[in-house]
């Protein structure tokens, strides 16, 4: 008869550095979609330089009626299982709990 035998769970610490070599970058629009079983989490940033032009040419026709359109950019994408964005859903809620006046 042969034995085996189950190795003891290992604990893991990790570390996040206090600062990172990342650079912060604004991001003024999400977009979250399903993939699978994770989920991707686009992040935009409006392209100020060019809403600006399109509004300093709209000036000089002022009969345009048409809708302005610029388009964002994007910044980041982020992939997540589905733990990783419960772990996010949680923290974002606490953050949320703590702006949000009772």
């Amino acid at each position: 008869m042969s034995t085996t035998s189950i190795p003891p769970p290992v604990q893991v610490e990790i570390k996040i550095p206090a600062s990172d070599k990342h650079p912060y970058v604004k991001a003024d629009f999400f977009q979250v979609a399903n993939v699978g079983t994770d989920y991707a989490i686009s992040c935009f940033q409006l392209d100020y330089q060019a809403l600006a032009l399109a509004q300093e040419e709209r000036k000089s026709r002022p009969d345009d009626q048409r809708m302005l359109t610029v388009e964002a950019v994007g910044v980041a994408r982020l992939v997540l299982d589905v733990e990783a964005f419960k772990r996010l859903r949680d923290e974002l809620n606490g953050i949320y709990d703590k702006v949000t006046p009772k």
